[in-house]
């Protein structure tokens, strides 16, 4: 692909630090290795701040803040599991999960304005907008979606069938039935009392789709059929679900007057039906004792039940 970014790697300012990442199952995936290798390929494809005597890009130091935080991956972490389930080459299955992963970001760069959750802080540092102002935030999301776009276009190890795929759920994920959906929800709501459906609604479109964008990328990176890929996408709609429960699970102090799952089915209702979702996610993998499995046990394993963990 002719694009600078994507040649080896040019000496540029040092990255943050990683982010912990799931927590080891077993010893038998080294999680906190595999978010390091992501961390180091989202720095090398990202733009370069420059030098002094170099023709400036103003937007390289934001679209580095807003990715290089203290992130977990775990969308990239998904793609490549899901990848390397169908023994898919490494190397590209991980451009295709750094692709999401600067989607999300993306996305959360523009749900921190102002003029949506007005938030001040974004993985432990200031929010993009408040670093580099409003007009240069919106432009760093722009920015960062296209070149997510770019990355799975170039991956030329894949048939251009397959990258034609990969920039359809690309497009799905981003748009108006996608994470744009979710986020007009949850800045305008629907009038009326809120139910569970909507609730769903919002965290299907909303996280759920990021979730279901990586597994279906890396299924297309390992060339899976369309019956596999139906059982992935499946396995990351629960996925996505179950995440969204646990996040309000944690941050059930700090959701107060919003829409969670805790405000509606209660504590000890959310939690059940978290373990719903992540049996049912475990009832679709194509390994049942695979990278997947392992990694999905990584993530709920602090709300499930003895019976429930992975011996």
């Amino acid at each position: 692909m002719p694009e600078t970014h994507l040649m080896p790697p040019q000496p540029r300012c040092a990255p943050a630090a990683a982010a912990p990442g799931p927590t080891a199952v077993g010893g038998a995936q080294p999680w906190p290795a595999l978010v390091d290798r992501i961390n180091q390929r989202l720095d090398e494809l990202l733009p370069l701040v420059p030098h002094a005597s170099s023709q400036p890009n103003p937007l390289a130091p934001a679209m580095r803040h807003a990715v290089l935080g203290m992130g977990k991956r775990v969308r990239a972490l998904l793609a490549l599991q899901a990848a390397r389930e169908l023994e898919a080459d490494d190397a590209m299955a991980l451009d295709a999960g750094c692709a999401i992963e600067m989607l999300h970001a993306a996305s959360l760069v523009l749900d921190d304005l102002p003029a949506m959750d007005d938030a001040p802080l974004r993985r432990g540092q200031p929010a993009t907008h408040l670093v580099f102002g409003e007009a240069t935030a919106m432009l760093t999301a722009v920015s960062l979606i296209a070149r997510a776009f770019a990355l799975v276009g170039g991956l030329t190890q894949v048939s251009a069938e397959a990258r034609c795929a990969m920039v359809a759920v690309l497009a799905c994920t981003i748009g108006s039935e996608g994470m744009s959906a979710g986020q007009q929800c949850d800045v305008a709501p629907a009038p009326g009392r809120a139910n569970l459906r909507l609730v769903e609604q919002v965290g299907e479109q909303k996280t759920g789709s990021l979730f279901v964008a990586a597994v279906e990328l890396g299924a297309l990176a390992g060339q899976a059929s369309a019956a596999q890929r139906a059982r992935l996408r499946s396995y990351a709609q629960h996925v996505g679900l179950a995440f969204q429960i646990a996040d309000d699970l944690v941050d059930e102090d700090e959701d107060t007057g919003r829409d969670t799952y805790v405000g509606l089915l209660g504590r000890g209702g959310a939690q059940a039906l978290l373990r719903k979702h992540v049996q049912a996610a475990r009832g679709e993998l194509l390994q049942p004792r695979g990278g997947l499995m392992q990694l999905t046990h990584a993530l709920f394993a602090a709300h499930l039940g003895p019976q429930e963990r992975m011996p």
